[in-house]
């Protein structure tokens, strides 16, 4: 099977943000690390 990858219009995605909002999503966004970080100074760093 071949991906074709393309753009959608506001109006195609429109239905996945009908409806509740997730409940827990408060709690989960705290989860998330926000602080800015370097992806290269962290990949020299591993090497």
């Amino acid at each position: 099977m071949r991906w074709t990858l393309r753009w959608r219009s506001s109006a195609e995605v429109a239905d996945l943000f009908h409806g509740p909002e997730d409940p827990e999503w408060a709690a989960d966004r705290d989860l998330i690390a926000d602080e800015l970080q370097d992806p290269w100074q962290r990949a020299a760093q591993a090497d």
